[in-house]
């Protein structure tokens, strides 16, 4: 193999062709991914695909709260099972209507109150990244007991975060018996179960 690689070498030097040797890469330690930054929009991506990927074969997918980041990457995850996307804006269900299809209902809900349909099914995932923003307590607490898991975006709960008082998820997460915080990216996710806890990889973990 040695040999070969030489005589390739010296072939595409007479060519005119530059050899170069490329350095090996060099794996980033995950406690570094938060200071490099990512969208704050797109902060629930990687959880949030590992909750649809544990569920394989599970169940249906809610999306309550449709988005660039949540809704295309949902829509490829769940090729093979029910995704239900719903939104209260007719703007952001008509940006997604080239993907509605048997597999992928899209609905226009003007009063989340009025959304019988959360608790119609057992879902395998849920996803709350709605708006308003401070119906998702209210939404959340609709679904403890329809959904195995439920990832939650935007739940900073530190003192100085506003969401901690406006959003009050701290009242309706301890409600839940597993509880599971995806901190590599801010603003935070969480996941919610009663029936299963969520566990984070070694990278997922990190804080």
């Amino acid at each position: 193999m040695r040999f070969v690689r030489r005589a390739l070498r010296r072939a595409l030097v007479r060519a005119g062709y530059r050899v170069a040797r490329i350095p090996p890469q060099e794996m980033v330690p995950p406690g570094a991914l938060a200071a490099q930054g990512i969208e704050a929009t797109g902060s629930h991506f990687p959880v949030l695909a590992a909750a649809v990927a544990r569920t394989a074969g599970q169940g249906p997918v809610l999306e309550l709260g449709m988005g660039d980041y949540s809704t295309p990457m949902l829509h490829l995850l769940c090729h093979d099972r029910l995704l239900v996307s719903a939104d209260n804006s007719a703007r952001w269900v008509a940006r997604y209507e080239a993907f509605r299809s048997p597999r992928h209902e899209l609905h226009v809900v003007e009063d989340w109150d009025r959304f019988a349909l959360l608790e119609a099914r057992h879902w395998a995932v849920a996803f709350v990244d709605c708006s308003p923003v401070v119906r998702r307590v209210e939404l959340v607490e609709r679904l403890q007991g329809h959904a195995r898991f439920i990832v939650v975006h935007d739940t900073e709960t530190e003192p100085d975060q506003v969401a901690a008082t406006v959003y009050a998820f701290e009242g309706a997460f301890a409600r839940f018996r597993f509880r599971t915080d995806y901190r590599v990216f801010k603003p935070f996710t969480t996941i919610l179960s009663d029936e299963s806890p969520f566990e984070l990889t070694a990278a997922e973990a990190v804080e």
